[in-house]
């Protein structure tokens, strides 16, 4: 995104016959200011990208953002200015984080990072082998889609059975739970419960289940 305009513009000039051709340093330095800018407390330059940039180039920016402030070990910091600026705009919990914003992609990316990600195949890696193996069939539940062979109301028996042995797998696996995680929901659930009495378990639930363990 932003730090790719700097390396467009590098390919673009190469080629262009401009005879404007940057040097290395150049370049690092492009990307030195744009980093700084994005670092930046007042939040200036992110303010503007997130608000402005259409949905579809979001995953993009979430990864510059963390990735920049990860190198800062700012990304706490950033993530809950994402949080509070999203909640400002929210006016009912049953859409808490679960639109395509910003701070949904940030969070998600950023819990899914190095720790995270180990966390998830130690959790349902297991499982997850386990259902994409012959050893329950095709647990087809649509009927229009299920061969003659499928037992369509056994599947959704085995479906019930196999959903609450991966619950169970996350609930048993709390303690292990990485600590970046652990600290952004912590930072969730206190902005959520502010903004919104009682509702901090929900919010801290819906981003754990929907944007963590469910894509995996």
């Amino acid at each position: 995104l932003v730090f790719g305009a700097v390396e467009g513009r590098e390919g673009m000039s190469k080629g262009s016959g401009s005879g404007f051709v940057p040097q290395k340093a150049d370049v690092l330095a492009a990307y030195d200011e744009l980093a700084q800018l994005l670092l930046a407390d007042d939040r200036r330059l992110l303010d503007v990208l997130r608000t402005r940039l259409p949905s579809q180039l979001l995953n993009g920016l979430a990864q510059v953002v963390i990735d920049v402030h990860e190198r800062h070990s700012r990304t706490l910091a950033v993530l809950e200015h994402l949080v509070v600026a999203e909640l400002a705009v929210t006016s009912t919990t049953g859409t808490l984080f679960r639109t395509n914003s910003l701070a949904s992609k940030a969070m998600t990316y950023w819990a899914r990072m190095a720790e995270g990600a180990a966390y998830l195949k130690r959790v349902l890696g297991p499982f997850v082998q386990a259902v994409a193996s012959d050893r329950y069939g095709s647990l087809e539940i649509n009927p229009e889609n299920a061969r003659p062979e499928d037992d369509v109301a056994s599947n959704i028996s085995q479906l019930s059975v196999l959903a609450q042995e991966a619950l169970d797998a996350i609930c048993r696996s709390a303690n292990e739970c990485p600590l970046q995680i652990r600290m952004l929901c912590a930072m969730l659930r206190a902005h959520c419960q502010a903004k919104f009495p009682g509702s901090g378990t929900q919010a801290v639930g819906g981003f754990i289940v929907l944007r963590f363990f469910s894509p995996a």
